[in-house]
């Protein structure tokens, strides 16, 4: 039986080969070139829609939740308009209405809380709620990738986020610099006092928020607050505040948001893109350079960890403090901006 069985296969084989030989060459040679090329394309056109179709349609897994169609998202990336606008054109009644609404961001279908209780449901529970780094992965090279990073306390999980953790735990327990906040603030109020009747709020609070981020994170005074955002890029006393508007500007552009492919294969082919990125060089360049300025200082003789000013010092100087004294895991220049 066994042996009529394997007969059968060998024979079935044999005519199939024969079948083949014989019908795909005479298949072929009635299908024109044209033809071949026009089943080719159609075949990639129906592949690209039904990817398409998938990316812009609500997960059916989603479909239960409170969601924003892409067909109401769409004509913002075609005419962008501000955030806050279409922000509360589109989300801000689910939000009011169940705390939660079902959102594309960076071409991924995402659930967006704004309830304290999901939140904190969310927070309490990371082994469920593990953060998928869905933002920026480690190689993305796209702009805010670049300018946010990946490896760091907000994307990280497990042994690396307490990595950071432990870092970082020191420079946010300490007393808020009060001293600092109020010169700033008096600086600010003289230049509001010296405009006028007229004065555009978001420019300042905007620069007002750099010299903030500078002197409290980084203690470096940008010194933006005494000029004005429309001098040139030759000015080297406002050059970092026109490049940190533009890197933030940029990446509010909402089209490379929902197709991040774009910037990833074809920066090529975008030169202001590209111009963008190397002002975030020239930025990542700064930071490097106050980074190693203030590793030189405490690695002096003398250096004294804790003082009577220590309220006063700023996040990087009490984050490298942390890090020289740490022997094993500690952060490394890249994960300290």
């Amino acid at each position: 039986m066994s042996q009529q069985i394997l007969d059968f296969l060998t024979t079935s084989k044999d005519n199939i080969t024969s079948l083949g030989t014989e019908y795909i060459p005479h298949v072929l040679t009635n299908i024109s070139t044209g033809q071949v090329v026009g089943y080719i394309t159609a075949a990639m056109v129906l592949a690209l829609s039904y990817r398409i179709y998938n990316m812009t349609m609500v997960p059916q897994k989603l479909r239960h939740l409170p969601h924003v169609p892409f067909s109401k998202t769409f004509p913002t990336i075609i005419n962008p308009v501000p955030v806050d606008i279409y922000e509360n054109d589109l989300y801000i009644t689910h939000y009011k209405e169940h705390g939660l609404v079902v959102e594309m961001q960076e071409g991924i279908w995402r659930v967006s809380i704004a309830n304290p209780e999901y939140a904190k449901k969310l927070l309490m529970r990371l082994e469920t709620f593990q953060k998928k780094g869905i933002f920026f992965g480690p190689t993305d090279s796209r702009l805010m990738a670049r300018f946010l990073g990946s490896n760091n306390i907000l994307f990280q999980n497990g042994l690396d986020w307490k990595r950071h953790r432990k870092i970082a735990n020191p420079a946010f327990h300490r007393a808020m610099p009060v001293k600092l906040f109020g010169d700033l603030t008096q600086v600010l109020f003289k230049r509001l006092e010296a405009e006028g009747n007229r004065i555009d709020v978001h420019d300042y609070m905007q620069r007002f928020t750099l010299d903030v981020i500078g002197m409290a994170g980084f203690g470096f005074n940008f010194n933006v607050s005494y000029n004005t955002i429309s001098h040139s890029m030759e000015d080297a006393k406002n050059q970092w505040v026109t490049i940190y508007n533009e890197i933030i500007k940029g990446g509010a552009v909402i089209s490379f948001a929902v197709f991040p492919w774009v910037e990833r294969y074809f920066l090529w082919a975008l030169p202001k893109r590209r111009e963008l990125h190397k002002k975030l060089d020239k930025l990542n360049g700064l930071l490097s350079e106050i980074i190693e300025n203030k590793k030189r200082i405490i690695r002096q003789e003398g250096y004294e960890t804790s003082g009577d000013d220590d309220t006063e010092k700023d996040l990087l100087t009490m984050m490298i403090e942390a890090n020289e004294t740490e022997k094993l895991g500690g952060l490394s220049d890249q994960e300290l901006k």
